[in-house]
């Protein structure tokens, strides 16, 4: 997608999120929640573009495995579209972060902010499975006080996984991150006041995992933007995908564990 036109700043989130329409080359017009490099948070900008990268792969891995999130795309930063800005902090901004950015759906009508209680039981499953996913892609940042979820009546919509695939800074002594059931991420996320002391599945997460086959993972891989795959991020995407192969493998050994964490 092209960025045409600057709509607004979003009010919520730390790294300077805007709303633009931009259109493919179908000539389809979509309004789209972009990060622009020179806004988001310092600590993402110096790993650029690997957030992106993070961001792309995780949004298509939920998709396979029935998690809800905000259609992904590659939002392209034009000259012309950044000169055109009337606000002068967006427009410098949109200048200094020109080529490729990642953008997703705005989603709007429907949703809520998330709250401590749950607001409806049919959204105790999802909610487990939403962990179990976090936990599947290392995702730490999904906690009580940065939620990055929007409620519906019937459906979760999780958005920001800048931080995903957390094993891609790898910490001495760190347990092997295939078999890792990332505990105290379980015990921090911010479904899991919805699930204490209550039933839940996951068995249809489990059964989806199967669906994760090497020639999915490959055809995602092949859909990768090159430009999210240079610099610091070169080399990063063979790894992630690698690890999540013996993860995908490996699901009786951590899902169980993630399982009683969030029932105990």
């Amino acid at each position: 997608m092209e960025a045409e036109l600057f709509q607004r700043e979003m009010k919520t989130g730390r790294n300077g999120a805007v709303l633009v329409l931009a259109r493919g080359d179908d000539g389809v017009a979509v309004d789209c929640v972009a990060k622009l490099a020179k806004a988001v948070a310092s600590d993402q900008a110096a790993m650029l573009p690997v957030p992106y990268l993070c961001e792309w792969l995780a949004t298509a891995i939920a998709g396979v495995l029935g998690i809800r999130t905000p259609a992904p795309y590659e939002v392209v930063i034009t000259k012309e579209y950044a000169e055109a800005i009337t606000d002068e902090k967006q427009r410098r901004i949109a200048i200094g972060s020109l080529g490729s950015a990642f953008g997703c759906e705005h989603v709007s009508g429907g949703t809520s902010q998330y709250t401590l209680d749950l607001p409806d039981p049919c959204l105790r499953t999802p909610a487990a499975e939403l962990v179990a996913f976090d936990v599947f892609i290392h995702n730490v940042d999904r906690r009580r006080e940065n939620p990055n979820l929007f409620v519906s009546r019937g459906d979760l919509v999780a958005f920001d996984h800048g931080d995903a695939f957390s094993f891609l800074l790898p910490i001495l002594g760190a347990p092997d991150p295939a078999t890792d059931e990332l505990a105290k991420v379980v015990e921090q996320h911010a479904c899991r006041p919805w699930l204490h002391r209550r039933e839940f599945s996951l068995e249809r997460f489990r059964e989806a995992l199967a669906l994760l086959t090497d020639e999915v993972l490959r055809q995602i891989a092949t859909a990768t933007p090159p430009a999210w795959q240079v610099g610091l991020a070169d080399g990063k995407l063979s790894y992630i995908v690698e690890v999540l192969k013996k993860r995908r493998d490996a699901v009786a050994e951590w899902l169980p564990k993630v399982e009683a964490c969030l029932t105990r």
